[in-house]
């Protein structure tokens, strides 16, 4: 499993999601496949890009999810962890076999966060505007499990 640590986030990804030999494999499977791969939606998990970073009053997550429907996100903090979970619906706008090129990911995403112990998780927020989901994560101390409600 990757990590990266920053001090402020730990951010975690599947082996198989990021690893180099998954990408090199995925590539001569697409290389060497009969059918036209890139085309159809993916039932696998996607990544969405997500930007971390911090004031002197809180941390703030900003994760790019165009097209995905408020009722499709969860957001929760538990034991220190953020997780972001949802997923995006492919709505076909043409047939399958018409798509020149497919690079939008559909399907199930999942990030999860882990934070420093000294956040306040009674007053997390969590918006959704314009294609961006921002949380916002004020300093402080607690600990449990939090569901946060979108606005």
């Amino acid at each position: 499993m990757k990590k990266y640590d920053s001090g402020l986030v730990t951010l975690e990804a599947q082996p198989d999601d990021l690893s180099d030999s998954s990408v090199f494999g995925r590539v001569l499977d697409n290389f060497f496949s009969l059918r036209k791969t890139g085309f159809w939606p993916s039932s696998r998990a996607w990544i969405p890009p997500t930007d971390v970073f911090e004031t002197d009053d809180c941390i703030v997550i900003r994760m790019e999810i165009a097209g995905v429907a408020e009722s499709d996100i969860e957001v929760k903090v538990s034991d220190n962890f953020l997780i972001v979970r949802g997923r995006r619906l492919h709505t076909p706008q043409a047939k399958n076999e018409n798509y020149h090129l497919m690079e939008i990911h559909y399907g199930p995403f999942e990030r999860v966060f882990r934070l420093p112990d000294s956040m306040e998780l009674r007053d997390v927020s969590a918006v959704l505007r314009d294609g961006f989901l921002t949380v916002t994560i004020p300093r402080g101390a607690q600990q449990g499990e939090i569901r946060i409600n979108i606005e």
